[in-house]
């Protein structure tokens, strides 16, 4: 079955769940994931969760029957399928769907139930259900994950180095990897525990409505390190006029110039769109300036 549009039923019957393809759905969803089309790739995530779901029911059914009948291979087209392994992906990446569609209580609910699954076995999981509590404002509950998770990845950075001996080379790239996810936990480990701090120094002062804003706050150490999207009005840039302007580049409709972040004094290359030459091309020799511009957006905002 080949999935072609979202508009998939919430509720399929149980023969309908049965000739959905899960991995056909979630590469469909992935897609439109990737081209932050949310409203579409949700309810095909759904879908897939659901069809997951009925497969593993379906597959504990037919268990309980084969157990008076040894002769049950008619029943084992899809063994080579973990659907328990494949509902905890599913689950990951509807909760990555969730968590930017700003749903984070239904995030959080996903990434919990997978790393039940797991018995809090999957950075993934974690990862998930960490950055949804902290965006739920619950940062005694991310700090303890992402402890759990640090924990984890130190023990499997443990095993490999015992193990070095043997796949020497793939033991290498699993401990790149982990020393990946272990660096990112403890990013995430860090914005927990200063938004606790500022979270009790604000209940503290007791100071209604004068709370600091994200870019005024002397806490923040690194914007990069911030869950948010930083407004273009947080960065000093120079403009044409001024002595120090000096662009890395220029193209058609769009100049990147460095810039500066006020309060962290960090820099970066910010590349700026002319609206005005944009329409100019969009009505001669370019039509599809804007989707480019949106696809460009799009990706450099994941």
């Amino acid at each position: 079955m080949t999935i072609e549009n979202a508009d998939t039923p919430q509720q399929p019957s149980s023969e309908e769940l049965s000739n959905l393809n899960h991995n056909e759905l979630r590469l469909a969803a992935n897609a439109r994931f990737a081209a932050n089309a949310l409203d579409e790739a949700l309810p095909l995530y759904s879908l897939a969760v659901e069809v997951v779901r009925h497969r593993i029911a379906t597959e504990n059914h037919e268990d309980t029957a084969a157990e008076n009948n040894e002769n049950d291979d008619a029943n084992d087209s899809d063994d080579s399928v973990d659907y328990p392994a494949e509902l905890i992906i599913q689950l990951c990446n509807r909760s990555a769907c969730l968590y930017k569609m700003e749903m984070y209580t239904e995030a959080k609910d996903d990434a919990a139930e997978a790393v039940e699954l797991t018995d809090g076995q999957n950075p993934k999981a974690l990862f998930r259900l960490a950055r949804s509590l902290l965006a739920l404002g619950e940062y005694d509950g991310a700090i303890e994950t992402v402890e759990r998770a640090l924990l984890y990845c130190e023990g499997q950075l443990l095993n490999n180095n015992a193990n070095n001996e043997d796949h020497e080379e793939r033991e290498q790239t699993t401990s790149s990897s982990l020393a990946a996810q272990q660096n990112e936990f403890q990013k995430l480990l860090n914005i927990a525990k200063r938004k606790k701090q500022q979270q009790a120094k604000s209940s503290s002062n007791n100071n209604n409505n004068t709370a600091a804003s994200p870019a005024q706050d002397e806490d923040i150490q690194s914007i990069k390190l911030e869950p948010r999207t930083p407004s273009i009005r947080e960065f000093l840039r120079p403009s044409k006029v001024d002595d120090n302007y000096h662009p890395l580049g220029e193209g058609n409709f769009s100049t990147v110039v460095i810039c500066q972040h006020k309060s962290t004094s960090e820099t970066f290359a910010l590349k700026i769109i002319e609206k005005e030459q944009c329409a100019k091309l969009a009505k001669r020799q370019h039509p599809n300036v804007h989707n480019e511009v949106m696809m460009e957006r799009r990706i450099l905002t994941q």
